[in-house]
């Protein structure tokens, strides 16, 4: 008879509304879109139509503090884990 290998659990973290909007929050979305406008700038020369990226980082704090779009990303996210518990 083998011994059952030790397999801990997984920890998981129960993800909220709350918690998720304040990951959102989080991210440092300037930065990231700074990034990208610099790469972009320097290899490709479009400086002038992608300063239009700038444009969507109000667009990113308004959604991200939104509590009804922060709950539809929610009910997705909980739908997709459901399926994948589903499928295994």
């Amino acid at each position: 008879m083998k011994p059952k290998k030790y397999r801990p659990q997984e920890e998981r973290v129960e993800l909220t509304p709350d918690k998720l909007r304040s990951l959102l929050l989080g991210i440092p979305y300037p930065i990231i879109i700074l990034i990208i406008y610099l790469c972009l700038g320097f290899l490709l020369r479009l400086w002038h139509p992608l300063w239009l990226l700038f444009l969507t980082i109000p667009v990113y704090y308004m959604l991200a503090a939104n509590r009804v779009f922060v709950e539809l990303i929610y009910s997705a996210w909980q739908k997709r884990v459901q399926e994948s518990e589903d499928n295994e």
